[in-house]
């Protein structure tokens, strides 16, 4: 069916309708005489109207419900788009923060690094002064420290020297002169160099000069000399001769057995009386002997302090004449024996070194150190 087909039927159902109504109108007029007449319509236009009507509804309906379905869509997507947007807008926040965090931590290491380092630099500051007054202290105590190096080293050749003149101890003096060398060593300085060229010359000669330690010998002098009252000297005989066997055997009877009796008696007799008589003598001998034993170990004494070249022999005429007065089973004669032994086999010096070198030196370098201290004066 056409367009056109469908136009006439309805037109011709429209014309339908109005006959209808015609005749509704003139039954309603009839009956009503003063009643309005409505306008007539045709019936075709009557329903195209209607249908074009319908038609704008459904356009209208199906136009609302596209724009709800928009709606509801773009409703969604703001939904989603408002979460999504929350969501970022929480992640930058939380970001914001702990971006604020760190540059706050960042500011308070920054301060506190800051006061660390001027804590730092003041420490830096205070060290630096410290140092050069300790320095400058320093500088100041450097020429007392030099002069109490050489004061005692000044005392260290003294005694060397002293020891040489007094008891020819070559090893006492040679330690104090290495010991002085020693402390030369440490002050490194230009001026000494001439007192350490003697001092070294100095010790090469104690070096090779023989070892012999008066000072032990005198010690060991000095203990005999008070132990002189308890050594043991030899007794004289106190017991007499008895009757000899010989003549007794001739004797018989009465005349064996008288004889044997007065023998006895006499015998305690004789040496009652020889034991009186010997002890005044024994005890004379004894202390004669033991005030020459004092006498000769004080002159051995002095001998060795003087350097005597008689010194070798009166140690082994003292130690023949002990033997001959003393017992040597005696421990003290054996330790003077062994001493006088001793002192006969070292090599006894007449003329020990000396450190004449090292003093003088000594002595020229006091004196420049003078005069130039008197010249800045």
């Amino acid at each position: 069916m056409t367009m056109q087909d469908t136009s006439e039927k309805t037109h011709d159902e429209d014309v339908a309708r109005v006959k209808d109504a015609e005749k509704v109108s003139a039954n309603d007029t009839s009956a009503e005489p003063f009643a309005e007449t409505p306008p007539r319509r045709s019936a075709s236009g009557q329903f195209g109207n209607k249908g074009m009507m319908a038609l704008l509804w459904l356009a209208v309906l199906a136009l609302a419900a596209a724009q709800f379905y928009v709606w509801q869509e773009n409703k969604k997507n703001d939904n989603a788009w408002q979460t999504d947007t929350a969501q970022r807008l929480t992640k930058l926040e939380s970001v914001r923060q702990h971006q604020e965090n760190l540059e706050n931590q960042y500011i308070s290491g920054q301060r506190l690094l800051q006061e660390r380092l001027t804590a730092l630099d003041a420490r830096i500051n205070q060290t630096q002064t410290e140092q050069q007054a300790i320095k400058k202290l320093y500088m100041q105590s450097l020429p007392a420290r030099d002069e109490i190096t050489m004061r005692e080293v000044e005392y260290r050749v003294r005694f060397a020297e002293q020891q040489l003149a007094t008891t020819g101890n070559v090893q006492t003096a040679l330690s104090a002169l290495q010991e002085a060398d020693n402390e030369l060593a440490t002050l490194d300085r230009a001026d000494l160099a001439d007192v350490r060229v003697a001092l070294t010359q100095d010790i090469e000669v104690l070096q090779r000069a023989p070892a012999f330690d008066a000072r032990d010998f005198l010690v060991k002098l000095d203990q005999s000399l008070e132990t002189t009252e308890t050594m043991t000297p030899y007794d004289l005989p106190t017991t007499m001769p008895a009757t000899r066997s010989s003549e007794r055997e001739e004797m018989s009877g009465w005349r064996y057995w008288w004889q044997g009796v007065k023998d006895t008696i006499l015998s305690m007799v004789r040496v009652q009386i020889g034991q009186l008589e010997s002890r005044g003598i024994v005890a004379a001998d004894v202390a004669l002997d033991r005030q020459e034993l004092r006498l000769r170990l004080l002159t051995l004494r002095m001998m060795i302090l003087t350097r005597q070249s008689a010194t070798r022999g009166e140690a082994i005429a003292l130690s023949s004449w002990l033997s001959d007065h003393f017992d040597n089973d005696d421990a003290h004669v054996a330790a003077l024996q062994k001493m006088l032994s001793d002192l006969v086999a070292s090599p006894i010096t007449v003329s020990p070194p000396d450190v004449s070198k090292t003093v003088d030196a000594l002595r020229v370098w006091r004196a420049t150190q003078t005069h130039s201290a008197e010249s800045f004066q």
